[in-house]
Parts: C-alpha cells; structure tokens; sequence
C-alpha cells in the first residue's frame, strides 16, 4: 500500500470518528437542553389575609381558600396565581375606600356642579338578631364602615329593621357576605344564608336568594350570595340565617350590600 493510500485512509477513519464523537454530543446536548427547558412551576406562600379583600366583590375569597393549607393561615399556590389574587385584592380594596370617602351631594350644589352619584348602601358589622319565623333576620351597624351614598332619600339603611328600602324601581346588585364561625360548636350540619324582600307593591315576603354550606368542612368560612334583581318601588332587603351561632358576628368582614345598576 502506499503511503499516500495510507494517509487518506487514516483521515477518512479519523474524520469518520470524529463524526461519531460530534453526533453523541450533539444528541448528548440536545437531551439535557430539553430537560433543562421543562416548564417546572414555582410555588409561593403568603398569610392568607394578604389575599382577601376587605370587601369581597368577585369570589376572590373562595379561589383563597382553595389555596389555604388546612388549617394554617398561610395559602401556598403558583406564583402566577398569588400575584394576581394579592393585585385583586388591592384593586378591590382601593375602590371601595374611595367610594367610602366619596364627597357628598350637599357638597356637589353648593359648588354648583352637581354630579348625580348612583344610589349605594354598604352596611358592615352585625350588631344583633331577630326571629322572624324560622329563621334569624340580621341587624347591621349603622356607623363605622357603612356607606350610604348619595343620600337616605335615594336608597335607605334601615337599620332598626335589618332593611334596605328601595326608592327607586330597578335592576339592583344585591350582595351578603358572611363569615362562618369555625370554631364554634356544630348543632347543624348545613348553614342556610337567605336574602328576602319585603314587597310593597304584592305585600309579600319571599327568597330572593339562598345559599347552604356544610358545617362539617371547617374550611369553609365565608358564605357569599351575590346577584342582579329587578326590585321594585319600596321594596324592603333583608338578610336571615338559620342558626346565628354559626356566624362570627364580631367579624368586620360581614357585610350586606345594594348596589343601583340600571331604571326599569
């Protein structure tokens, strides 16, 4: 053989070595690229009061406690979604202390520049209880934290009766929230949470509203019932229970809400 046949020979079986070599870490480079690549979701942990808004708007507290651990008070879940829920809650409670401090009607006429305001009641803190038939009407604190804009001859908080009083036909956002004592002894094992109305115009009393809870799953400890009726002139709102000793009625967060949407 020749000694240039011998060199060719010995380069094709050195490039061909090569080769192999460069492939396996090719392939070798490419695997640990893709494991490397794998989405793997972070987890992060807060008190989950950093989480529920003062006043609870869009069923944020539900997607809270989904996320709470037992019965710690830290809620645990992707970052993603820990981040959106703790901007929710800032977003939610920064409007409704804006609303809180609202300037007042008196105050739009005599600057002469009247701004009609949407007629609102927010009542917070239950302060009592009474029987009405079989179930446990709820009375709520007429100072503190209320609101009621623009003015009582809007829309009413009556507050020796546990009543909204309605002085203008319409579609009304009607929202309760409560919170459930889970300490507390259970005698129950579901907790029925009620809105009525008192119709003036039928001269009825009925359900406009009705939410069970179990009492056996201690996780559960808000009872949120929210939705749009048609009311009518003078209609009177209420809130009711079955048992008040499943309710933490020193709790601020309880809270009995109506909201004017749209006239008839």
């Amino acid at each position: 053989m020749k000694i240039t046949e011998i060199v060719s020979y010995s380069l094709l079986t050195a490039t061909g070595l090569q080769s192999v070599v460069f492939l396996t870490i090719t392939i070798t480079w490419r695997r640990e690229r893709s494991e490397n690549n794998e989405h793997k979701t972070s987890e992060l942990c807060t008190d989950c009061k950093d989480l529920l808004p003062h006043y609870d708007y869009n069923g944020i507290a539900s997607k809270v406690e989904k996320l709470r651990k037992s019965q710690d008070s830290r809620c645990c879940g992707g970052t993603g979604e820990i981040i959106r829920l703790a901007a929710q809650k800032e977003t939610t409670d920064m409007f409704f202390n804006r609303i809180r401090y609202m300037v007042t009607e008196a105050v739009y006429q005599m600057c002469d520049s009247y701004v009609e305001q949407t007629p609102y009641v927010r009542a917070v803190e239950i302060t009592r209880y009474i029987a009405v038939g079989a179930v446990y009407q709820l009375l709520w604190n007429k100072n503190g934290r209320t609101v009621t804009q623009p003015s009582i001859h809007h829309i009413t908080h009556l507050q020796d009766e546990g009543e909204i009083f309605i002085r203008r036909a319409g579609l009304y956002k009607v929202t309760s929230q409560l919170v459930i004592d889970t300490n507390g002894t259970i005698s129950d094992r579901i907790f029925s949470h009620f809105i009525y109305v008192l119709s003036h115009k039928y001269g009825t009393r009925r359900i406009l509203g009705e939410r069970k809870s179990s009492l056996l799953d201690r996780q559960n400890t808000i009872s949120i019932l929210s939705a749009v009726f048609n009311l009518d002139l003078h209609d009177r709102l209420s809130v009711a229970i079955t048992n008040p000793v499943h309710i933490d009625t020193r709790n601020n967060d309880n809270v009995f809400s109506v909201h004017f949407v749209d006239s008839k």
